[in-house]
């Protein structure tokens, strides 16, 4: 199972598993359905070799269970078996060509290659036989979002969110693709509206507080992260966010430090962000040498919720190199662009590219 101290827990938000149904004479056989619950059990866990176990067990006694299938695809997905996946969904959809939830998963595979029209047509097929459902219209969202098209993001989410308003998961990403296109009040009102929603969601308080600085109330940011540090035992997140406030006003460095340290300590697999936030201390004090070494270390290991960071590292590591390595200065530049489009470096980026011809 994945740690939970970790600042971003990733999960396989596009594929669905299916729920225990009934079987042809009415209902799970007493045989069959310790099986059946004990994979569900384990899946929730994410103890996926063991979910696949019950699973298959429950299947050579009752075959007719075909929707196992589904949920057996996610196992093996999960745990790298993706073409053994691809099969036992293939084989589901030809026996149940109207069940929306295999053409999302199958939608799933194919954005993971990635292949978006592929994967988009499947999402539309999902759509197509379950208007109503929520997933596939939240997944051509990150698909629009990955292809750098913001603004079709958004009505993707917005779509999610006529089906089910408070989807913790849909406000997060409509904040971050408002976000990306520099929208900061509505993404602000999209990441608050998930906080009020969901109270006790660390990513919904965490993203929130996160916007607040980039609004520049840092005394309300502040007041939010001093409160997710109570709340969570100083997890990650609380002490990068605290970090983030300090750098984003006159850095006092024991303070920053402090933070640094602490977040380092419970979580050290995050340590990347938090070499990052160091950078930048570093850069305030004018070690403009030892920031941009840590920089290059950093940068293409950051996660992918980080990209507008890291657009920002990328382009502070390009205008550096512009008279001693062009080539460098270029690659770095070019990447901060596609890393974030809307940077709000962008007409500067776009001027030294054209310096260095």
């Amino acid at each position: 199972m994945k740690n939970q101290a970790a600042l971003f827990l990733t999960i396989l938000l596009f594929f669905t598993a299916a729920c225990s149904r009934q079987d042809d004479a009415g209902k799970l056989v007493q045989k069959v359905k310790p099986f059946v619950d004990e994979g569900f059990k384990a899946f929730s866990a994410q103890n996926y070799p063991s979910a696949v176990k019950a699973w298959e067990a429950a299947l050579k006694i009752n075959p007719k269970l075909e929707y196992l299938q589904l949920n057996l695809g996610i196992c093996y997905y999960a745990m790298g078996q993706r073409e053994r996946a691809l099969t036992l969904w293939m084989a589901y959809r030809e026996a149940n060509p109207n069940d929306p939830e295999v053409f999302n998963n199958l939608g799933g595979y194919y954005r993971d290659l990635p292949d978006y029209p592929k994967a988009i047509e499947y999402y539309q097929e999902a759509i197509k036989l379950s208007p109503q459902y929520l997933l596939p219209h939240y997944n051509i969202g990150l698909i629009r979002y990955e292809q750098g098209d913001y603004p079709a993001s958004v009505e993707s989410y917005k779509q999610s969110l006529l089906i089910a308003p408070k989807d913790i998961r849909t406000l997060l990403a409509l904040g971050r693709a408002y976000r990306a296109m520099g929208d900061d009040a509505n993404a602000l009102e999209s990441f608050q509206k998930a906080k009020l929603y969901a109270p006790a969601d660390t990513m919904a308080r965490f993203h929130f507080a996160m916007e607040l600085i980039r609004v520049k109330k840092l005394d309300q940011a502040k007041v939010e992260f001093d409160e997710l540090a109570a709340d969570t035992g100083n997890a990650p997140m609380s002490q990068y966010g605290l970090a983030s406030v300090a750098l984003a006003g006159t850095p006092d460095p024991t303070v920053v430090q402090g933070y640094l340290a602490a977040g380092k300590q419970v979580g050290a697999q995050d340590s990347v962000l938090f070499t990052g936030l160091e950078a930048e201390l570093l850069l305030a004090q004018g070690q403009h040498e030892q920031a941009f070494a840590l920089l290059r270390d950093v940068v293409d290991k950051m996660p992918a919720e980080f990209d507008v960071k890291r657009s920002e590292y990328l382009f502070l590591l390009g205008k550096s190199e512009v008279g001693s390595d062009p080539v460098k200065a270029r690659e770095h530049l070019q990447s901060s662009l596609k890393a974030f489009p809307m940077t709000q470096h962008k007409q500067e980026i776009e001027q030294l590219l054209a310096q260095l011809g």
